[in-house]
């Protein structure tokens, strides 16, 4: 989150409570958010990890609210994954170039819980942040832009 003269780091634990992120807005009515929290899923099946996934959006969901509430946040920046455009099954045509910023992978395709849980609360965010848009003037108030990469290299920190 960073405010006006400062960037604050903030952890919160979404698995104990869905409105964590959204108290950390409250308390620090950011001008903008940086959010690339996404548990990581130990196995590979969905229904394993129903309830993790299910926090997960519920989290990412109420972190959005409370921008939109927040008069202060003008920007927030949700880092997803390339399989929400990708999907499961990658283009294979040689210079393929995913174009259209409306083209979505469908959540149904994919058996691995981190990507379904990552494009179903991008999708959450892009829904919420439609709705809410604009401000009592017409003119944009809070921003959303996403970060797709492919893959991420490190340790996880769970």
């Amino acid at each position: 989150m960073v405010g006006s003269d400062k960037i604050t780091l903030v952890e919160a634990e979404m698995k104990k409570d869905n409105n964590c992120f959204a108290k950390q807005v409250e308390l620090y009515k950011p001008e903008f958010i940086m959010h690339t929290a996404c548990p990581f899923m130990q196995g590979m099946n969905l229904d394993q990890n129903k309830e993790e996934q299910n926090s997960y959006i519920k989290s990412t969901a109420s972190l959005i609210d409370a921008a939109i509430e927040c008069s202060s946040t003008k920007k927030i920046v949700f880092t997803g994954a390339a399989t929400s455009v990708v999907g499961a099954t990658p283009e294979t045509e040689k210079d393929y170039v995913y174009s259209d910023a409306l083209h979505w992978a469908d959540p149904n395709s994919f058996t691995n819980p981190n990507e379904k849980a990552k494009i179903l609360a991008e999708r959450v965010c892009w829904n919420r942040i439609s709705k809410y848009q604009n401000d009592q003037t017409g003119a944009p108030r809070l921003h959303l832009s996403t970060i797709l990469p492919y893959f991420m290299v490190g340790p996880p920190l769970t």
